[in-house]
């Protein structure tokens, strides 16, 4: 985008138009230094000096004179290859103060260019500005490939996603509140097919799920209906993908991706008894059941909760006979998953058809027909959702383009 402004400038004395432009001087060798700040907005008469040029949509490379008087706001970005100045002039820009710098020994008349900034989608933002290689940031690739890691280990399905004691993979959804209200708090699971996986920071209240259904009316829920499919239990069609989806609010929940969940679950052995691929395998996987239901709020997967810990857990069973040393017990101070009460995962036990397996408040993995657990939301957003700002530590978590 183009912005163009015109800068009368002379060596001898500077012009300081009160109204639209202050000019401030100082010396650089046998150069002046200019800055233009508009101050208010006016008319784009700037006396002859000053041309404004702006991007008509963002990539479009076409330019149109700006009539505003000030300079454009955060959607924008100066573009220094095609402002310039007729008499050779040097600008650049101050994107904290919001000035233009213009070096020149001589009058001249300049032109600015600003393009339209689009914003990166999250899941790009993530990738190209957070992923470095396995283990920075907490975030490992998926590839099945080994680089930085064991091939025979990784979920080997081009996923990022993030693992260790506390990454930092806070974001705010559901408010532009700040600080982010404590219910508007999630935290990122991983990329998977250009969507980011987000799962609810602390377990959801009775307020947000409702009172009624497989899952008892209180912090904590209980899985009681014998012989069902994840898509026919009161949790997932009542309490999470109607009251919780409801009490996102419409603007929200248009961010959230209606998104098919493989729901065949596994057998003990298979999730609970060997490690973080095999379990990931007879969820989702090569192994997985065909049965799925496409939704837009879930739970979380055990194969989720071993790749939460640090890398070198995910050979760990989630239950081991022979002691905490040797399973997930042993990981929770290395698994940001771990939140310190016992709680549901969307998979089911395909050898025993009325439990589900479930992350205890210890670490340990086990499955149970019937138990008061907590309920911890997980969806995908939509892959054009866009990054706004945030570092993603929990007092500064990532906001998006509302």
């Amino acid at each position: 985008m183009k912005k163009k402004i015109l800068i009368g400038v002379s060596s001898v004395f500077v012009i300081i138009l009160c109204i639209c432009i202050c000019f401030y001087v100082s010396k650089s060798n046998d150069n002046e230094i200019y800055q233009a700040k508009v101050k208010e907005k006016v008319e784009n008469q700037v006396g002859g000096f000053l041309t404004l040029m702006l991007e008509t949509e963002a990539g479009s490379g076409e330019y149109q004179e700006s009539t505003s008087g000030t300079w454009p706001g955060d959607g924008y970005v100066f573009n220094s290859e095609l402002s310039s100045c007729e008499n050779g002039g040097e600008l650049s820009w101050n994107s904290e103060t919001n000035t233009i710098n213009l070096l020149s020994n001589k009058s001249d008349a300049c032109y600015v260019y600003f393009d339209v900034y689009e914003s990166p989608t999250l899941a790009n933002y993530i990738i190209n500005n957070v992923y470095v290689e396995d283990g920075v940031n907490g975030l490992y690739y998926h590839d099945g490939q080994g680089t930085y890691t064991n091939a025979d280990q990784e979920a080997g399905d081009n996923s990022y996603r993030y693992s260790g004691a506390n990454p930092n993979n806070y974001i705010c959804f559901g408010s532009n509140v700040t600080p982010c209200p404590e219910e508007n708090l999630y935290r990122i699971i991983g990329v998977f097919d250009g969507k980011v996986k987000v799962i609810k920071s602390t377990y959801a209240t009775s307020e947000m799920l409702g009172t009624d259904g497989a899952y008892e009316s209180s912090y904590t829920y209980n899985w009681n209906n014998a012989n069902v499919t994840w898509s026919e239990t009161d949790l997932n069609t009542i309490n999470l993908n109607m009251n919780y989806l409801n009490n996102i609010g419409d603007n929200w929940a248009s961010f959230i991706a209606n998104h098919t969940w493989k729901v065949g679950g596994g057998t003990r052995e298979n999730l609970m008894e060997i490690n973080a691929q095999t379990a990931y395998n007879y969820e989702i996987g090569t192994n997985s059941s065909e049965t799925s239901y496409t939704s837009k709020i879930g739970l979380m997967y055990v194969s989720d909760y071993y790749y939460g810990a640090s890398q070198i857990y995910w050979t760990y069973p989630g239950y081991s006979s022979s002691g905490a040393s040797y399973d997930y017990r042993a990981a929770t101070d290395y698994n940001w998953l771990k939140n310190g009460v016992s709680e549901w995962t969307i998979s089911l036990v395909t050898n025993y058809s009325d439990s589900a397996f479930a992350v205890y408040f210890n670490g340990m993995v086990n499955f149970l027909v019937s138990a008061s657990f907590a309920v911890r939301p997980v969806f995908y957003l939509n892959s054009n959702v866009a990054y706004s700002s945030g570092s993603g530590i929990e007092s500064d978590p990532i906001r998006l383009v509302v």
